[in-house]
């Protein structure tokens, strides 16, 4: 059986010694709990600590150009990069590109 999860009008009742006070009626919603089930892509990422990595995608590999996503400093690794936003490409290609330090 489904609960009713519609506006409700409430008031607040407080009694203390030194008397009672009930409040305004307030509307509360209470929202149900959604839960969505997705998957994303994920890159394993090997490179040197403290490195500087430059995480791309492109949706063509021969003419596309390459977007950034990311640029992570490599923790111990490896690294594990999730897209959230791939749920959104049916088709993507990744990179990794390691940062070129100063002269």
């Amino acid at each position: 059986m489904a609960e009713d999860w519609g506006p409700t009008q409430t008031t607040v009742e407080v009694t203390s010694a030194y008397g009672t006070v009930i409040s305004g009626a307030s509307t509360i919603v209470v929202e149900p709990l959604r839960v969505a089930i997705e998957m994303f892509a994920g890159l394993i990422i090997q490179a040197e600590a403290g490195k500087t990595v430059r995480i791309q995608a492109t949706t063509n590999l021969t003419t596309g150009t390459w977007t950034t996503l990311a640029e992570i400093v490599m923790p111990t690794p490896p690294y594990t990069y999730y897209d959230a936003d791939s749920p959104h490409h049916p088709k993507r290609f990744y990179r990794a590109v390691e940062v070129p330090t100063g002269p």
